[in-house]
């Protein structure tokens, strides 16, 4: 199975250098920050733009999402948003139970503000 797992991650891997290295071209209007659907799709655009020999964040920021434990440590630190996961889970929960008692009473909305930008050493 690792083998598998380690064989489609290179493919992927070399997929996203493909897609990005036109964006770092010379001459070409480079970004200057990529905010990614998670942290750890963070941490493998981090590996891919080293690869290319892009510094972060000196020529460009890289922004995960969900504030994960590994985000954190030292040899990472990346810049994340911070999902609420509780206060998400809460509010659930409460729409779950309520149309549970009012199944007609659909659709049942609930507002989490939920963007807290936490900036370490990749932004």
């Amino acid at each position: 199975m690792r083998k598998i797992l380690d064989t489609t991650y290179r493919f992927i891997k070399e997929e996203v250098i493909e897609l990005l290295r036109p964006w770092f071209a010379e001459g070409e209007n480079r970004p200057d920050s990529i905010f990614v659907i998670n942290d750890a799709v963070a941490i493998g655009i981090l590996e891919v733009l080293n690869s290319l020999g892009i510094k972060v964040p000196d020529e460009v920021a890289v922004i995960g999402m969900g504030n994960l434990d590994f985000a954190r440590h030292d040899f990472v630190n990346l810049s994340t948003v911070r999902e609420p996961l509780e206060e998400i889970g809460k509010a659930a929960v409460e729409v779950f139970l309520e149309l549970k008692k009012k199944p007609d009473a659909a659709p049942i909305h609930r507002k989490v503000v939920c963007n807290e930008l936490v900036v370490r050493n990749t932004a």
